[in-house]
């Protein structure tokens, strides 16, 4: 990868640290961060569960502690994990009856070459037409289908409706220097964004 991105493995038992330090808010074993991860996606086999870190509390604020319709984080249950802040992710996937992971991580400052590997931004509107309720930080949100999610953020009907939450996803490119050819490399989340 171009610019000084860094791809990190994760061991196993890192893997388990990171998900104690989620599901039990495990202090203990919280892992040592070079900086701030905000947001938690966690896919579990019966369910999405979004999370926040508070800072203040200095602990993680799940969306199954609203409302009772998302499931809670379990190492049993998961599927996959992505703690997530500006300047990097941890990734961990289930694989078999273990877990394997990832820490992408780049500075902070902005990229200033502009060429084919130059990281690209994409905004992903997520799911959602209608809030109906507002929690303690989260907010119940729920799709005309009928799918239903909590966000770790309170959001309105008025911010769904004209796709103003937003999950930021950066695409990482690399080239072939025998052939020239640029393909994605990674992918990883950034923020989830609430605009008035």
């Amino acid at each position: 990868m171009n610019y000084t991105t860094k791809f990190t493995p994760i061991t196993v038992e890192q893997c388990g640290q990171w998900i104690n330090w989620v599901s039990k808010n495990d202090l203990a074993v919280m892992p040592k961060l070079d900086t701030c991860l905000q947001w938690a996606l966690v896919y579990l086999n019966n369910g999405v569960c979004w999370g926040k870190y508070d800072q203040d509390q200095n602990r993680w604020v799940m969306g199954s502690e609203f409302f009772g319709i998302c499931p809670s984080v379990d190492s049993l249950r998961l599927m996959e994990m992505r703690l997530f802040g500006h300047a990097q992710e941890i990734l961990i996937w289930k694989s078999g009856n273990h877990f394997g992971g990832r820490k992408l991580s780049e500075p902070t400052q902005a990229h200033k070459r502009i060429d084919a590997t130059v990281p690209q931004d994409e905004r992903r509107i997520l799911a959602g037409d209608r809030c109906l309720k507002v929690l303690g930080g989260g907010s119940h949100v729920q799709c005309s289908n009928g799918s239903e999610q909590v966000l770790p953020v309170p959001v309105t009907s008025h911010q769904l409706q004209r796709h103003r939450v937003n999950l930021w996803v950066r695409h990482y490119y690399k080239e072939d220097p025998s052939t020239g050819a640029v393909r994605l490399f990674a992918s990883r989340c950034v923020r989830l964004e609430v605009e008035d």
